[in-house]
C-alpha cells in the first residue's frame, strides 16, 4: 500500500518496505537526506555497500537494487548498526551495471532515500 504526502509543496511517497515491488525513481521525491555517506565497491565476488546516517528515528534499513538506474527492488532488509557504519554484501550481483540506494525507514512510516550507486561488474570472478 503506498501513501501520498504533501510536505511544504513537495510531494513524498511512501511505500511498502518489504514488498519488493518495483519503485520508480522518478516517483521519489527526497524532501531530507540525512545520509551522510553511502559508497559502493566491488569485493571479491560480490558487492559491498557501506553507509552512514544521521537521523536517530530510523528503524530499519532496506537495500534496493536496479539493472537500469530508474526502477528499483528491495533485495533485502537489514537492522540499523547505532555504532556508525551500516554494511551489506550483495553477493548475487551479476556482470553489468548495478545500481543501488538505500532506503532508510524513520519511525514516523516514511522512507529517506540515499542517492543512487552504480557498480561494472565485467565478469563474475
Amino acid at each position: 500500500m503506498k501513501a501520498l504526502i504533501l510536505v511544504c509543496g513537495l510531494l513524498v511517497i511512501t511505500s511498502s518496505v518489504v514488498s519488493g515491488a518495483p519503485v520508480p525513481a522518478s516517483k521519489v521525491s527526497k524532501v531530507f537526506n540525512g545520509f551522510d555517506a553511502f559508497h559502493a565497491h566491488r569485493q571479491q565476488a560480490g558487492i559491498s555497500l557501506a553507509w552512514t546516517h544521521t537521523s536517530a528515528t530510523v528503524t530499519g534499513f532496506i537495500i534496493q537494487h536496479s539493472w537500469d538506474g530508474t526502477t528499483f527492488n528491495t533485495i533485502d532488509q537489514v537492522e540499523p548498526d547505532t555504532k556508525g557504519w551500516n554494511n551489506y554484501q550483495d553477493d548475487g550481483a551479476l556482470p553489468g551495471f548495478n545500481y543501488y540506494r538505500i532506503g532508510a525507514v524513520l519511525s514516523d512510516g516514511t522512507i529517506d532515500y540515499s542517492d543512487v550507486e552504480v557498480v561494472r561488474i565485467v565478469k563474475r570472478k
